[in-house]
Parts: structure tokens; C-alpha cells; sequence
């Protein structure tokens, strides 16, 4: 699907009216209608703030992603068990790799100290 059509399903499916959608971004109703019918293009900066009112993060409205889980969640709770499994896996991945980086920061920070300055002021005279 298009994000537009994500976007109208996604508020469709937490039940919020295009109304409610207008109002929060300071527009009118049918300037939000055209937003969801594609007829009005969506800048980084509407996606952000589309995105927090639904309670997702913008790539899951441009994937899709969102409204596949809620179907699998509705079809199959199996499969929506299945893909918090994962999703909870990849997740302890990132925390690890995080800190890692974190500890790798660190130690490169410190190492930082013996290197001379890349460049240096002119002395001043002194007055």
C-alpha cells in the first residue's frame, strides 16, 4: 500500500476521526482529507508528526508494518506472539550492540587525550 493509504488505515484502526487528525495538526478536515487520499504530498516533518499521533514511528506508515501486525494480531495470535518474539530478540541485539558502541566510545575517548590538538591558536603576545 501507499503511505497515504497506510496513514488512513492505520487512524482507522485506533478509531480516531479525520477531524480529530485536523484539529492536532492545525489544518482543516479537508486539507487532512486530502493528505489521506494522496492528493496532498506529505514532507518529512507532517510524516513526524502524523507518526506521534498514531503512536508509531514513521517507517512502520511508509512499510506498512504496523498494519501487518494488526492484521496477523486479528488472523493469527500465534503468528502476532511469533513476531513480538522476534522483534523482543532484535531488540536485546540492539541493546547489546549499543552498549558495546558505548564502551568502544568510551575507551576512544580517553584515548583522544594523548593526541595533539589538530590545530593549534597562534601564540598572542602578551600585552
Amino acid at each position: 500500500m501507499l503511505l497515504h493509504e497506510n496513514i488512513r488505515q492505520c487512524r482507522q484502526t485506533r478509531h480516531l476521526s479525520q477531524d480529530y487528525m485536523a484539529d492536532k495538526l492545525c489544518m482543516s478536515q479537508p486539507t487532512y482529507s486530502r493528505l489521506e487520499s494522496g492528493s496532498w504530498l506529505i514532507d518529512e516533518l507532517m510524516l513526524l508528526k502524523i507518526a506521534g499521533l498514531l503512536a508509531v514511528c514513521p517507517e512502520q506508515l511508509r512499510s506498512g508494518s504496523e498494519l501487518e501486525f494488526m492484521a496477523a494480531v486479528h488472523s493469527s495470535p500465534d503468528a502476532a506472539t511469533e513476531s513480538i518474539r522476534q522483534e523482543n530478540t532484535m531488540i536485546g541485539s540492539l541493546s547489546e550492540t549499543i552498549q558495546h558502541l558505548r564502551a568502544e566510545n568510551a575507551g576512544l575517548r580517553k584515548l583522544l587525550v594523548y593526541l595533539p590538538p589538530l590545530h593549534q591558536a597562534p601564540n598572542q603576545p602578551s600585552a
